[in-house]
């Protein structure tokens, strides 16, 4: 999820990159360390870059929601009076 947002937030930054979307979820995946490939490879029923962009994007958006909401769970759960913090600055997808 992390690394999904530093994404998008690199490629806002620059507006007129010219990457296309294929180019664009390429690089992601490649960037990707070898476990959080093969959990996008599992959500996408095979290869992840064999499917279309669309449906790449549809895939990634999943697996963060999905991520995300698990994490606020744990988070509310082991933190039940503290305010929740999402300090963790992990290089990985953390698609797991």
């Amino acid at each position: 999820n992390e690394a999904w947002e530093r994404f998008k937030d690199l490629l806002h930054q620059c507006p007129h990159h010219g990457f296309s979307e294929l180019h664009q979820l390429d690089t992601f995946y490649n960037a990707l360390n070898p476990n959080d490939q093969v959990a996008l490879d599992s959500a996408a029923g095979g290869n992840f870059l064999d499917k279309i962009p669309r449906e790449c994007l549809s895939i990634i958006e999943s697996k963060s929601k999905v991520r995300y909401s698990r994490r606020r769970v744990i988070d509310v759960r082991t933190n039940a009076n503290a305010p929740l913090s999402y300090s963790s600055h992990s290089n990985s997808f953390d698609l797991q």
